[in-house]
């Protein structure tokens, strides 16, 4: 058998391949989910923003709860929910921008991917200091004073001060993935485009 004149011969390729290497999967698959965990916490602080007061005043009307106790407890979370849903708006905007930058291979969203993932710890820190301090003592006296008017159960004022901070462990990991991923030199190089 030999080698006829139309036969390809081995050795380099004379053109050069007419399509780029495809992306990794990583960045596009966490640029995904970036885009929709920023949209469900920002659309939730929103609501948590705007109504979050009336539906816990409602709740609370219909234990039969002394307007005295219900409006001391909403007081003292008035700032500091404002506050925590604000931010978390503020850094769900900031995560959907990086999802896009990141299913784009953008450069500038793998280095803001890890910024944003130290912020997003600094911030989880933060509400649970802001839980301990504040919020969840006002809910747990809130929850004693259901209890004393109704028949649930005691010691649920301290199941529901502790459910706030629990809540947290839900936000702490995705923060996690975006420092470790966006840190990794293939990935990082693959996003210099």
């Amino acid at each position: 058998m030999g080698h006829g004149p139309g036969l390809a011969q081995p050795g380099p390729h004379p053109y050069p391949y007419p399509y780029p290497p495809a992306p990794p999967r990583g960045p596009l698959t966490l640029g995904t989910l970036s885009i929709v965990f920023g949209s469900v916490v920002a659309a939730f602080s929103l609501f948590g923003a705007a109504g979050g007061r009336a539906g816990v005043a409602g709740m609370m009307n219909s234990a039969h709860v002394d307007q005295g106790t219900m409006q001391a407890y909403l007081d003292a979370i008035r700032t500091p929910s404002l506050i925590q849903s604000l931010i978390f708006v503020l850094m769900s905007v900031w995560l959907i921008l990086l999802g896009v930058g990141q299913r784009r291979c953008r450069a500038w969203a793998a280095r803001q991917s890890v910024a944003w993932g130290v912020i997003g710890l600094v911030v989880l820190v933060g509400v649970v200091a802001l839980n301990l301090v504040v919020t969840g003592p006002a809910a747990e006296r809130m929850m004693n004073e259901m209890v004393r008017h109704s028949a649930l159960p005691n010691g649920l004022g301290a199941i529901i001060r502790w459910a706030g901070i629990i809540g947290i462990v839900f936000y702490a990991p995705y923060p996690i993935i975006l420092i470790v991923s966006f840190r990794k030199p293939a990935i990082v190089s693959a996003m210099r485009t």
